[in-house]
């Protein structure tokens, strides 16, 4: 019997840290002194070959049809121009399966290894031809980008591109740190107004160029803007809670340019109706991605105003993994969320509502979650509190998409305004 010497590893296959590490897994296993596979039990089996296939219609129990095995098998054949009787072994095995339930004597130690390599580097193939594919949409929406750019709206700029043993290299601009990086080397302490009134000016500028060029980014978050410069000054921070025990005083890094780049074009999209699929890093997505109502431009807006949150407290606004959770902070933060976009859910999100309004805290997964969400300050209480900052922050997050502010309209805000009328 083949024991993967790891509970975790051997019944939990839907786990994170699985996910991470089964391609490892499965060498080791494969390596290991005294591994016998003459007789593999079927959920065993199974698992070893959905991490060697990496493929969907394996969920650790083997249900589909041989039609569907060999529809997927001829597909490799095809595109990788591999004969038939190369893979052999490959069909015998996953069919053995499909009609057995488990491995016999028939295949050896040795034969085995060899079709779970044969199907790695299958596999391996397939994932370089996606990510190429992605590159190259990417470079195509930066070159768009870089037509009508020449510099001025914050995108970065695509220098060149090549491909270097089949791995797509794309060469930018000479950048700094992300606002992400910038924070955590800053112990998450906030940015100063002035700092996030700078920083806000430039990203909604580069958000309403993009949206003029009909295109989402799809993607906002600290992570993917840059700063220009890695320069910085420390200033004292009074309200620091902890101190530095390298500085030795209660201080804080500020960047000494304010100057940003937007990066990370790879999930941009052209804007077109019906688009219902999952988009945005999770704690920036909009309430419409989660309720399945289908998204477009607005869905930038929503990530800005919670980077603009971050900023201005050190902390993401929404930090969960799960959508009901998610639902329940917004509504914590922002009040309820309107009764026509609850009845719109689609099928995906209607067990988040239960009598017309959110099922919370009765569908709360733990008692924890519910003191996550309790604890949420009221947007009116974000650091920063300037009545200008506030007015804007509810306009970039409110929930119905068609009344939330564009980016231009963002930018006419007192905010950014009033700054400029006081140089």
């Amino acid at each position: 019997m083949l024991c993967f010497g790891c509970q975790d590893l051997a019944f939990c296959p839907y786990g994170e840290y699985w996910r991470q590490v089964k391609k490892v897994c499965v060498l080791e296993l494969l390596s290991r002194k005294g591994a016998n596979f003459e007789f593999v039990r079927k959920e065993e089996t199974a698992k070893l070959v959905e991490v060697a296939l990496c493929m969907r219609c394996f969920t650790g129990k083997v249900k589909k049809a041989s039609k569907e095995l060999h529809g997927f098998l001829d597909q490799v054949i095809e595109e990788h121009q591999v004969s038939k009787s190369q893979d052999k072994d490959i069909v015998d095995i996953l069919l053995q399966i499909e009609k057995n339930g488990m491995l016999t004597v028939d295949f050896t130690r040795e034969s085995m290894k060899a079709v779970l390599m044969r199907l790695l580097n299958v596999t391996a193939m397939i994932e370089i031809k996606k990510y190429r594919e992605a590159a190259m949409i990417e470079i195509e929406v930066l070159q768009q980008l870089g037509k009508h750019d020449k510099g001025r709206n914050r995108c970065v700029q695509i220098r060149n591109w090549f491909d270097y043993r089949n791995h797509i290299c794309i060469v930018f601009e000479k950048l700094g740190p992300s606002l992400y990086d910038f924070l955590r080397k800053n112990n998450y302490r906030s940015f100063p107004i002035d700092l996030v009134r700078e920083i806000g000016g430039q990203l909604l500028e580069c958000v309403a160029f993009m949206h003029d060029l009909r295109l989402i980014h799809t993607d906002l978050k600290p992570e993917n803007i840059l700063l220009v410069s890695p320069d910085y000054v420390r200033v004292p921070d009074y309200k620091g809670l902890s101190r530095s025990p390298k500085e030795g005083s209660y201080v804080k890094r500020v960047p000494k340019s304010s100057a940003i780049k937007v990066i990370d074009f790879g999930s941009t999209t052209y804007e077109r109706q019906d688009q219902n699929y999952i988009v945005s890093t999770r704690h920036y997505r909009a309430p419409e991605v989660i309720l399945g109502l289908g998204w477009s431009y607005p869905c930038d807006i929503w990530s800005v105003g919670c980077i603009l949150v971050e900023l201005c407290t050190g902390e993401a606004l929404f930090q969960t993994h799960e959508n009901l959770e998610h639902l329940a902070m917004m509504e914590r933060v922002l009040g309820p969320l309107p009764q026509h976009m609850l009845k719109r859910v689609d099928r995906h999100a209607e067990k988040y509502i239960r009598r017309g309004r959110l099922d919370w805290p009765e569908g709360a997964t733990s008692r924890e979650s519910i003191k996550a969400v309790t604890k949420l300050p009221r947007l009116q209480h974000v650091d920063h509190s300037a009545g200008d900052l506030i007015h804007l922050l509810q306009g970039l997050l409110r929930y119905d998409p068609s009344d939330r502010l564009t980016a231009r309209e963002a930018l006419r805000l007192p905010f950014f305004t009033r700054d400029q009328l006081r140089r």
